[in-house]
This record gives structure tokens, sequence and C-alpha cells, in this order.
């Protein structure tokens, strides 16, 4: 009888924990807004108070979100400590030099006294990697919370976690494996652009010197690393305390501190991305917060009608509805474009409120951007209104790139436009850039019978599948020869079988389509013309006018207002060839054999989040085997030189690149726990396993009802 009095105790409390659990079980922005307004702010206000006694943890911070994503997902056993019975993740030699503890215990702890049992040490981790790398100088951005803490912690594990030799392929895979795509692998790299690293993590290249690494460089880290050495050097010498793009710069240099950072440059897409990351600060900064969002992600564990030119694909979702932008075609349409829009509107409304629809705006910026990429200048009607609907299946009436004549002709004839129009608007593609999903079909197993296209040239192909390895999504241009100006060189590629699409090469198919564009490539004057001509009659598809549609006053909102690469690195090679030999010499100063000292991972700029680690990787000074090894390929090498050369791309890059690794693995709703000390798991005097947020009220109702019994 008593045994049922209890039982039905711990099923009341049961049932009522479940009761109170949302039935949202998701991460989301704005997660403890109810629960404890004050979580953000407490973490920040702890982690620069942190910063300022100490300048380099928040590298250390960051280290450890990733550390922690990789490794059963962002769950916070990263921060769990070993006992007798077990060696936990933090105790694993890969992260013994992880840093930072403490301030993890000492924002806890604050969180705690503010709200109990609220925040988990998961989402202490997100935030403190945030408000780290704008401290640094990076970009603020939003990180989706709600992750529970989980129950497990393994020094097995770890093994997991990408080491610093790795090269491009296998860094790749891994990342891959965790939901990141290559791009988001590069962008995340730039992360090296803040904080130190061990010699012996890089003393391989030094040593048998990498032909990779800047030989000055080279020999500017084996001073700083003489051999036995274990001393820090800074991962982006250049600004080792700015979170900038100059990391893709080094890496352009070949000066990646490791092997995993110069090895972006390895193939043409990756060598392309790092080009464009070190060229365009804002794109990095913008990607980077993509990427580490979605690393946020990684593994989480969860509880429980105006059709035509309307400017409908401007329209944010709302919690009942996927607009036309989140339609699977326009998922790589870039935010970037979105936020040019929104600029425009805003300077418009200023000047003459609801009077210029989105619609024109659209139209007008098509006209001036074939312009600027030296296209003809056309005359626009204008006079569109803006549609009040948006909705992604609409988006189904897109061409996709696989498409053949046949149904790209049916589908522009349906629009009122000719084959003529077609073929015309086609050469858009003279200027962009597309993402490896679009056309990979072409280059592997394209059929039982071949591997590749066979309208496909072979040396194109390959020189693809090098931009594209399996898997990857990277971004290629679609006019090589000449992707930022608008010319004929798209005809003249389709001539030679170089059409990137399928629906590109397809206009050879026909005799009739094949001769217009052999008259396009022979007469650029002829295109430019037709072009324009096409682009007018486009313009009218569908159009809302007169008392039809609205005039949005936001383009968002629907009528809104509102080591040993130093030493031994081959029999033939001290130093590892792919290190600057300057930087070899530097980092054996300062790890002598059998040392262990420090030194900074991005010696420019240590203790700024900049780029300054891929301009590093550009010359040779990638500290790391991990890191020069993002200049291996063409495709990493170019995001490098991108991110390199490009802060604000850098920041954005890498800002986004977090918030996805962020909720990798993540454990929500009724799985994990939220733990009252980080570096303990939950405790159950019955031995009951912590798997839900009422383990602790069911342990306390069972306890009283023992006590209950023994009186």
């Amino acid at each position: 009888m008593a045994w049922g009095r209890g039982a039905t105790l711990v099923v009341l409390v049961v049932a009522l924990c479940l009761s109170a659990l949302g039935a949202d079980a998701h991460l989301k922005v704005g997660y403890y807004s109810y629960s404890c307004p004050a979580a953000e702010l407490i973490v920040k206000e702890e982690v620069e108070k942190a910063l300022i006694d100490d300048p380099g943890v928040g590298a250390d911070l960051l280290r450890m979100h990733f550390h922690d994503c990789f490794v059963r997902g962002c769950d916070g056993s990263v921060l769990i400590d070993s006992t007798e019975d077990n060696t936990a993740e933090k105790d694993a030699h890969i992260n013994l030099t992880l840093e930072g503890f403490e301030i993890i215990d000492a924002i806890k702890e604050k969180l705690e006294a503010a709200c109990k049992g609220v925040v988990s040490c998961a989402d202490v981790l997100a935030f403190a990697a945030r408000d780290s790398v704008v401290h640094y100088g990076g970009i603020h951005y939003k990180v989706p919370a709600g992750r529970r803490d989980g129950t497990v912690s393994k020094e097995g594990d770890t093994s997991i976690l990408p080491s610093p030799a790795l090269d491009l392929t296998e860094l790749t895979k891994l990342f891959i494996s965790k939901g990141l795509s290559q791009n988001d692998m590069i962008t995340l790299s730039g992360a090296h652009t803040v904080g130190i690293a061990h010699c012996d993590a890089f003393t391989d290249r030094l040593y048998n010197t990498d032909e990779t690494l800047d030989w000055k460089y080279a020999a500017a880290l084996r001073k700083q690393c003489p051999p036995g050495s274990n001393n820090t050097v800074s991962m982006d010498p250049k600004s080792p305390q700015r979170f900038d793009n100059h990391y893709y710069r080094s890496v352009l240099r070949k000066r990646g501190l490791f092997a995993s950072d110069q090895t972006l440059l390895s193939t043409q897409g990756t060598t392309t991305q790092v080009k464009r990351l070190a060229s365009n600060y804002k794109r990095f900064e913008r990607k980077f917060a993509a990427a580490i969002v979605k690393m946020g992600q990684i593994g989480i564990l969860t509880g429980s009608e105006g059709e035509g030119c309307d400017g409908s694909l401007l329209i944010d979702s709302t919690k009942d509805n996927a607009a036309e932008k989140d339609g699977k075609p326009n998922e790589t349409v870039e935010d970037e474009g979105f936020e040019i829009i929104d600029k425009i509107k805003e300077r418009l409304e200023a000047e003459c409120k609801g009077t210029v629809s989105c619609a024109d705006i659209l139209a007008f910026l098509a006209r001036d951007s074939v312009a600027h990429y030296g296209g003809v200048h056309y005359p626009v009607p204008a006079g569109r209104r803006d549609g009040r609907i948006s909705r992604a299946n609409d988006t189904l009436d897109l061409p996709p790139p696989t498409f053949k004549l046949g149904n790209l002709t049916k589908l522009f004839v349906s629009k009122g436009l000719s084959r003529d129009d077609m073929v015309a608007l086609s050469g858009a593609h003279t200027i962009g850039i597309a993402h490896c999903s679009a056309f990979s079909d072409r280059l592997y197993n394209f059929s039982q019978m071949v591997k590749a296209d066979p309208s496909l040239h072979p040396t194109y192909a390959a020189q693809l599948r090098g931009e594209c390895p399996t898997g990857s999504d990277n971004e290629v241009d679609m006019d090589p020869p000449s992707p930022l100006t608008f010319d004929n060189s798209y005809f003249k590629s389709l001539l030679v079988n170089r059409g990137l699409f399928t629906s590109d090469q397809t206009l050879m198919s026909k005799h009739g389509t094949a001769t217009l564009v052999k008259r396009f490539a022979k007469k650029p004057a002829l295109f430019k013309k037709k072009f324009a001509a096409a682009m007018v009659k486009m313009g009218s598809i569908g159009v809302l006018t007169g008392e039809q549609g609205e005039i949005q006053w936001s383009t968002d909102e629907r009528g809104s207002p509102e080591s040993t690469p130093l030493y031994n690195y081959t029999k033939k090679a001290s130093t590892d060839p792919s290190m600057d030999r300057n930087y070899a010499a530097q980092l054996r100063r300062r790890c002598p054999p059998r040392s262990n000292n420090v030194v900074p991972m991005d010696p420019p700029s240590p203790f700024t989040f900049d780029p300054s680690y891929y301009r590093n990787l550009l010359v040779n000074r990638g500290l790391f085997t991990s890191d020069q090894t993002l200049t291996s390929t063409w495709a990493t090498a170019a995001k490098v030189r991108q991110l390199a050369g490009n802060p604000m791309l850098f920041q954005r890059k890498f800002a986004a690149a977090m918030v996805k690794m962020g909720k990798i693995g993540v454990l929500t709703g009724r799985k994990g726990e939220i733990r009252r000390h980080c570096r303990r798991i939950n405790r159950c005097a019955v031995r009951l396993e912590a798997t839900s947020c009422c383990s602790t009220l069911v342990c306390s109702a069972l306890l009283m009802w023992r006590r209950r019994e023994r009186v």
C-alpha cells in the first residue's frame, strides 16, 4: 500500500513535468525570454569580465563550443568532470589545452541564482562563444537556444575531433558527417583568426619543412618553437586579437599555421572560396554567423495569389506560411541580395512614401546589375504593384538546372516567352555562381553506363570534380572565362560543351536553338540587344497594376508599417614544405624539440577576431596542417582568399557557421537535463537515470516517500 502511494506520487510528479514541457521542443531565438530574461546578458557580462582579466580566453571559449558540438552534439558534455569510473571528454589529450572552465562555472553560478534550473550549460557555451566573437570585433549573431545537457562524457568519443594534421578530404568528410558543408568548414576555419596554438600541433611542418608553408613564416615559427619545446604562438600573427578575415589572406600566402589550414588551397573549388572570404570581409562575417548557428544544431536531442512580377519573392515566411524565398530553388539566393533591396526600399520610402513598389525595385535592380557587369542599359516599364501572397510551393514553377530543351521551351511559352527569349535569357548565366548540388549529377554516376554526362567536356568535368568533391556544396563560377563580365562568353562555352547545367548544354540539342547560340556567340551586340528585349518582356509577366495588389512599406512584410611539421616532416624534408620557411624557423625557435611551449595561432593579431588567419594561409603561414590544407584545392583556397580580403564577409560567414555548429546534436525538450553544476551530472539518490527535465523532482519525490516509509 505504501509503495502504491510512492508510485502514485512519482507518476503525479512526472505528469506535472511533462505537462509543463511545451510542444515546441526545437531551438529558437529568445528561448529564455520568459523563463530567464536576463540569461544572455548575464553570460555576456561574465564573458566580458573574464576577457578583461585574460584577453586570450575568448578563443578558448570559442574552441570549447566547437569541441562540445563535434562530440555527441552540442550538449555541454565537454564540461563534465572525470570520475573514478570514467575519464571525461575534458581530460582527453586533444582537450588538455582547453582553458576557461572556471568562467563557465562562474556564469552558471550567476544563472542559477537568477533562475534556478532553467538555463542549460550547453546553451551557456553557445552564448559565450558568440560573445567572445563579438568581443574580438566579430559580428553579433542571434543564437537559437533550448539545448539540454547531456549526461554522458567519455574520453574515447573525442577521437572524432578534427586534428590539425587532417587534409582537405578528411576535413570535408568529417564536417559533412556532422551536417556541415565544405563551405561551412572553410568558414569555421576562420575562427583561427584568434587564439594561440601549442607548437606540438604543427612542429612536423617546421622540421622536415612542409612545402606548402611559406619559408619565411616557417623560419619565424622555428624560432618560436625550437625542437622539443611546446611554446604557444598566435594562429593569426597579423591580428591575433581581432576577429577578421586576415586568416584567409594568410592561407593564400602559404601562411596557414596548421596543415588543415593550408589544405584549403588544395583544390580549385576551395581555393575560390578562400579567395572570396579573403577579399570580402562582410561575406565572411555573414557566412561565419550562418555556419556557427548551423554548427550549434549538430546532433541536438529533442523532446519532446499573385504569380508573376509582384515582388512576392521578397516576403518573409511566417509561422503559418513558408514563403517563396524559403522554397528549395531559392535557398541559394544570398541574404546580401535581400538586404540590398531593404536598403533601397528604405531610401525610397523616406523620399516618396508608399509610391514605388518592391516589384519595380527588382526590375530596376536587375537592369542596373546587367549594366554594371557590362551589359546594355535598357529602359524598364514600371507601375507594377506588390502581391500579397508568397508560397514556397509556387517556386515549383521555376526551371530546375536539370531541365531538357522540351521542358524549358514549354515552361517559357507558358509564361508568354518565346524559344528565342529563353535562349537569350539563359545568357544571364554569364555572371554569378552556382552550388555544386545543382549539377553534381553530371559529374558522378550520370548513368549505369558512364560516370560523367557525355555532353560535358571531359577536361571541364575533371575540373568541376576537383571543385566539387562528392557530398560537397561548394560554389563555382557559372562562366569561368569571365565570371564578372556580362558578355557572350557563356554561348562560346556551350559551343565547346562547357555548359555548367543540363539546362545550359541542352540549348545545343536542336538545330534551331543551336543556330541561335552560334549567332549570339559570334555577335555580342546582337546578344545584348536580344537580352534587353527579353528582360523587358519577362518583366511584364503577370504584373499587378492599378487597384490590384499593394505598395509594400517594407520588402519583408505584407502591408505592414513595421608538430611535427617543424621537425622530421619526411625523409626528404625536415620541415613541412607547405609552411613558409621564415615562419617555420620562427616556430622552431619558439618550439624546440621535446618542448611544449605555447605560440599564438595568429601571430599578427592573436587577440583580435579578424581574417588575419586566412591571410596567413595565403602565404603558407598556417600553424597546423589542418590550417594550411585549406589552400590545397582550388575551391577551398578560393574561399580562403575571399575571407582574407573581406573582413565583413568573414565575420558574417563565421557567425552563421557558429550558429549552425551550435545546433549539432543538441538535447532539447525532455532529453538530457539542466545541470545544477556544469562539471557534474545531476545525481539521483535512488540511481534513477536523469533522462528528463523531471529527474530531480522524481528523485525528490522518491526520497520523501522513503523517509516517510522509515518513519
